[in-house]
């Protein structure tokens, strides 16, 4: 069993005083890493998932990788449409697909800067399609930041993933797709789409009210994604969520 802890929308800031309606962002994630690492679980892998940083300040890259550092744990990290590419890429590996277990893993960059809403290129596109060609008969777990369905909240599905069918159409009739992860929207999502299926996972900071059409905050805690990939391709995952501390 392979165990990947996902940790999402950060939104960290160099500037300690600054908050996140109103969470002290920089608090509320040292809190859920530290719940992550006294779970018991062994993890594997760590992915985060997007809007690391706030404002896209090289500081905020540095004291979340001197957080990651001191776990020990392997430690990924995809860009999120409040990131700076090139400044996370100076503090976090950030590759394209990798294995881990009996699984290959996808990560692809859905972000177009400054857009808030999400699209995948031909380059990120092409890049699954090979890495699914070269792999086939084998489990596949996709990351990216924009979630590829609509979550039933008007306000946030206008800020999705823009070109989701043709993420769709290339994995179209494709059997080693197990699942999608993805954050962006500040709330635990889990549905089936196509035979897929589809995760959204909380932040570790400031939580939005699911399935509304209008902006809501939620009085939920912040939390984390716990991803358990079997040798046999199957897929356990739960939600941990640990107490407001505004």
């Amino acid at each position: 069993m392979t165990a990947v802890l996902q940790l999402t929308d950060l939104h960290i800031f160099e500037d300690a005083a600054k908050t996140m309606l109103p969470i002290d962002t920089k608090n509320s994630f040292s809190r859920v890493l530290d719940a992550a690492l006294a779970s018991g679980d062994k993890w594997d892998l760590i992915v985060l998932s997007g809007d690391l940083a706030d404002l896209g300040e090289e500081a905020s890259y540095a004291w979340i990788a001197e957080k990651i550092k001191d776990t020990g744990i392997p430690t990924v990290a995809i860009p999120g449409n409040h990131d700076d590419r090139s400044l996370m890429a100076k503090y976090f590996d950030c590759p394209g697909s990798m294995e881990i277990g009996a699984w290959v893993l996808s990560f692809l960059d859905s972000c177009i800067p400054p857009a808030t809403k999400g699209e995948l290129g031909n380059v990120a596109l092409d890049a699954l399609s090979a890495t699914l060609a070269s792999k086939s008969k084998t489990p596949h777990l996709i990351f990216l930041h924009h979630p590829p369905v609509p979550l039933a909240s008007s306000w946030m599905d206008g800020m999705g993933l823009t070109n989701a069918a043709a993420l769709w159409q290339r994995m179209e009739g494709n059997g080693d797709i197990v699942a999608i992860a993805a954050g962006h929207a500040h709330q635990n999502f889990d549905a089936f789409e196509n035979g897929v299926r589809v995760l959204v996972t909380p932040s570790t900071c400031t939580q939005f009210v699911p399935r509304t059409d209008r902006f809501a905050l939620d009085a939920r805690g912040p939390g984390y994604r716990c991803i358990e990939l079997a040798e046999n391709g199957e897929l356990r995952t739960s939600v941990r969520r640990i107490k407001n501390n505004t």
